[in-house]
């Protein structure tokens, strides 16, 4: 019997199995709204924040979306915040919009109709980002630790070879 080859296959099935358990709990991730979350818009201010008086209008305060000197973009509400976001869209100074991945963006009323329709096209759009930044973690889970078993197997191995005597070599 062959140590290597028998090893290989040994690392082959470990790698299996945990490729399985891994993907069982990436799916039971999924199942649970994985993508699932609240989103805010981040304006993009005129001035700094510590220069801007924000009881003035939003137009005078921020770029409208898509006129601003960044690209656009979107930031999870903790929720910590959640309560008072929701009582927000209650007194109608925010909007809430859901969305079909189960992720909902809060809005400014303040933005124009169409600024907001703006705001939550460019925020569907970006969804495929948003799942890559959640997925990468579950990647390198998957890929991480078969690689290093391995890594540590090989250069085991190696070590060992060295410790054999040569043939035709006098000891």
């Amino acid at each position: 019997m062959s140590w290597g080859r028998g090893l290989f296959r040994l690392w082959v099935f470990v790698s299996a199995l945990w490729l399985v358990t891994v993907g069982v709990s990436l799916a039971l991730e999924l199942k649970e709204g994985m993508f699932a979350g609240n989103y805010q818009y981040v304006m993009q201010l005129r001035t700094q924040p510590w220069e801007t008086d924000f009881n003035h209008p939003i137009y005078e305060i921020a770029h409208p979306p898509g006129q601003g000197p960044f690209p656009e973009k979107f930031m999870p509400v903790d929720w910590q915040h959640l309560a008072d976001w929701n009582s927000r869209v209650s007194d109608r100074n925010m909007v809430k919009m859901d969305f079909p991945d189960r992720t909902a963006l809060y809005l400014s009323a303040q933005w124009s109709e169409a600024d907001q329709t703006q705001l939550s096209r460019m925020f569907w759009e970006g969804r495929w980002w948003r799942y890559a930044d959640r997925l990468w973690p579950w990647a390198i889970r998957a890929v991480a630790p078969p690689l290093v078993l391995l890594s540590l197997w090989m250069a085991v191995g190696w070590v060992l070879r060295g410790f054999r005597a040569r043939p035709g070599a006098a000891g």
